[in-house]
């Protein structure tokens, strides 16, 4: 029987730790047009992703450059590349320096944490795709809670999601948990 699970009911995190991942440890395709970052399966949930990285300085009338400009859109994908839970567009253009000293582009992939430690044979993937090869390296980061709650692996049960979609839009997506395996309806 399935049951939706109320997230709300969930035991709160007593600890949470950030993850970064450098781009270096993304499979990128032969062009450098697409980077694929596999989340490992850390903590009991997942949440506040971002792509941080340097600004590059350009010309002698000190503008800058920023992993932004070259960014198409990040997608965060469950297995492979064509089961699409979220997207987020390319964020506007950076040409002059904003007051904080990195450049911190905001993946609001879901409304609610990932349930990471419910994925164990299954995968979650975030998709970078880029216009053109990047010009500075970057780090993916998130933050990992961890809950104890064990029962969660063993348990067949539905999640329901506000997912973020092309051009800010946002749609319903039901994620089922099946002892390990993560299916989209």
């Amino acid at each position: 029987m399935l049951s939706i699970v109320d997230l709300t009911k969930l035991k709160h995190p007593t600890l949470s730790a950030p993850i970064r991942i450098k781009s270096d440890a993304a499979i990128k395709s032969a062009g450098d047009a697409y980077h694929t970052f596999i989340l490992p399966i850390i903590g009991d949930y997942s949440h506040n992703f971002s792509l941080v990285s340097n600004y590059v300085y350009k010309g002698p009338e000190a503008r800058v450059d920023c992993l932004g400009n070259y960014l198409d859109h990040v997608t965060l994908t469950l297995n492979n590349r064509t089961t699409i839970l979220s997207c987020v567009d390319a964020p506007p253009r950076v040409e002059q320096l904003p007051v904080v000293p990195l450049s911190i582009i905001r993946l609001d992939f879901l409304n609610l944490p990932l349930l990471t430690k419910c994925a164990t044979e299954s995968s979650f993937m975030i998709n970078v795709k880029f216009k053109q090869s990047p010009i500075t390296s970057y780090m993916l980061v998130y933050d990992v809670m961890f809950a104890d709650e064990p029962e969660l692996q063993q348990e067949y049960f539905s999640v329901a999601y506000l997912s973020q979609q092309a051009q800010k839009t946002t749609k319903r997506l039901d994620l089922i948990f099946d002892r390990g395996t993560v299916t989209s309806l």
